[in-house]
């Protein structure tokens, strides 16, 4: 029996729980709604006391998934690398490697609502649109899919911007006008006109997207990467002397948006060398933070470090420097998760090394890797995407880290070399074994790249942690620039997850913004639904994976949708793809 309980709450409100209010109790049976009678006023006081959130209807349909074959996990080991049937093998992207910046992303989501996971490639040598197939397999549909391009594509986001409940891709690209390729309905895709891409023409590596200004439609961040351009292989710059106004951009309604770098804080979006950004509700007030991750270049006096920029009613302002969250390290990627227990999100932004910012219960930071036991083996020298993400369904968040070269630039003053030979370039390797990290019950990570088969050597860029088969177990998927891209799959086995998607009406369908905790006697997990804002130049599905080792049922599942409305769900059974429907 599903028991739905939905409540209407206040934005940025409070984050106790809604009194019981009327609800739609749905028989898993028959489908039929139930009448609750139960009285609720929604009204507030004039007391002074936090306004509690009241209610909203949702209803939720839940499809039941089982491994079928469980003993594999154990008997094989816990990953694979897969090689997908039909035209996986046939990959364009020769030229990323040498084109620096191309090939480093992807977005990764079903494109066409068949209920397969399509993946996005963009390259420098021409963007792939491959479609998943019934048995695991991908058909490169791009000449029928894709409208043509010329241009060096970076990363990509993928984004229901026009708000017509299906997804398109945002594509950042090199020097020249970022594209938005516009989803017909079935994976089919035409790219956007809007005045306001013609003004990016900086090298952008990727997007966040989220609603800052509480009118329901998302806003975006660019990130970008400083001024540079291909004189800077034979001259180092100087500083910049005019700001280019393409980094933040509210969404208008019309399929414009309108620049507002100068809601940045003190943040100079001109000095900043940006490899990714994301929103994320960090002081839990109800509105979305920016995390902007820049590369902390040391020989420059004017560029940014890693920001946190606080929401101050739809603008952005500096946060507190005792919150530990400006890192001058040359970041690269972001991984935010709740790692340590204590109920506030976890930071992870990768450079270099990797640097896991613990919140202490307090609203501050503290450098946790090392003391946690998250170190870099001596081939793992430079670090670029990340992803925090629950690899074994026990509850707890583990980490992946991708390495690879970091390629000539101005300050060795060189192009990449039309023949690699050797096993360093540019004063690192070439080729670097990606990591990861199991977590364990007392929070410490333990290396199991090896064991798991997740150290291969190459020059990875973005990956993430997607469920691209659908069976209740999350999959890595890695952009290698010397390579064609990596899925690695995980086997199934009996543990207990959820997979929880969510929809709305209006101009953000997929509730992009909103926070879903799930209850058992035992824990409090709390996922984002997120489009951009994690790991580097990617974006993935709209939906929030949550591992829950042998728990049948979970007593109750809580939305806190982006408007800061609250749906409860009680006693959801696991083992399920769950999606729930605000009406």
């Amino acid at each position: 029996m599903w028991t739905v309980l939905i409540a209407l709450g206040c934005s940025g409100g409070d984050s106790a729980k809604p009194d019981h209010v009327p609800a739609n109790i749905v028989d898993s049976d028959t489908g039929s709604p139930v009448t609750d009678s139960a009285d609720d006023s929604g009204n507030a006081d004039d007391s002074g006391e936090p306004i509690a959130p009241v209610v909203v209807d949702a209803t939720a349909t839940r499809v039941a998934i089982a491994c079928e074959q469980p003993e594999q996990r154990e008997a094989r080991g816990p990953m694979f690398l897969h090689n997908p049937t039909g035209d996986w093998r046939d990959q364009t992207g020769a030229e990323n490697l040498w084109s620096l910046y191309g090939g480093a992303g992807m977005a990764v989501a079903d494109f066409d609502d068949d209920g397969h996971i399509d993946i996005f490639l963009p390259n420098a040598d021409a963007d792939q649109l491959f479609m998943g197939l019934e048995g695991g397999g991908y058909a490169d549909e791009s000449s029928v899919r894709l409208p043509s391009e010329s241009d060096v594509g970076v990363g990509a986001t993928a984004v229901d911007v026009d708000g017509d409940g299906d997804l398109d891709i945002f594509v950042a690209v090199y020097l020249a006008p970022n594209r938005l390729l516009v989803n017909d309905g079935s994976g089919v895709f035409s790219e956007s006109t809007a005045a306001w891409l013609q003004e990016q023409t900086r090298l952008s590596n990727g997007s966040a997207w989220g609603d800052i200004d509480g009118d329901g439609d998302l806003d975006a961040f660019v990130a970008n990467y400083g001024s540079w351009d291909e004189t800077w292989l034979s001259t180092a710059p100087t500083a910049p002397t005019t700001t280019p106004r393409d980094t933040l951009w509210l969404n208008d309604g019309d399929g414009e948006f309108r620049n507002v770098d100068d809601q940045l804080g003190s943040m100079d979006s001109a000095g900043a060398f940006a490899f990714t950004g994301g929103f994320w509700d960090i002081d839990d007030d109800g509105d979305l933070d920016l995390i902007a991750v820049n590369d902390y270049r040391y020989e420059y006096d004017w560029a940014e470090p890693v920001r946190l920029l606080i929401n101050d009613d739809g603008r952005f302002i500096d946060a507190d420097p005792s919150v530990g969250l400006d890192l001058e390290v040359e970041g690269m990627g972001l991984a935010v998760g709740e790692v340590n227990g204590d109920g506030q999100l976890d930071v992870v932004v990768q450079a270099w090394a990797t640097h896991l910012m613990l919140s202490d219960g307090s609203g501050r930071y503290v450098e946790s890797a090392a003391s946690r036991g998250i170190t870099a083996d001596d081939h793992q020298e430079v670090g670029w995407g990340a992803a925090l993400a629950d690899m074994n369904n026990n509850g707890r968040l583990d980490l992946a880290v991708a390495y690879g070269l970091l390629p000539p630039d101005e300050v060795s003053m060189g192009p990449m070399p039309e023949i690699v030979i050797g096993t360093h370039l540019n004063m690192n390797r070439v080729r670097q074994p990606n990591a990861f990290y199991l977590q364990s019950p007392d929070g410490q990570f333990e290396a199991a790249h090896e064991e798991w088969g997740l150290d291969h050597d190459g020059i990875s860029r973005g990956m993430m942690a997607v469920d691209l088969n659908r069976d209740g177990f999350l999959d890595l998927i890695y952009r290698d620039l010397w390579g064609p891209t990596r899925i690695h799959l995980s086997r199934c086995d009996d543990s207990a997850w959820l997979s929880i998607s969510l929809r709305q009406r209006g101009p953000n369908p997929f509730a992009i913004g909103a926070q879903i905790s799930v209850v058992t006697a035992d824990s409090i997990q709390t996922r984002s639904i997120e489009a951009g804002s994690t790991g580097l130049s990617s974006g993935g599905p709209p939906e929030a994976h949550v591992g829950l080792s042998d728990a049948d049922t979970v007593e109750r599942v809580e939305v806190r949708w982006p408007d800061g409305a609250i749906s409860e769900i009680s006693e959801v059974q696991t083992r399920a793809r769950v999606t729930i429907t605000r009406d």
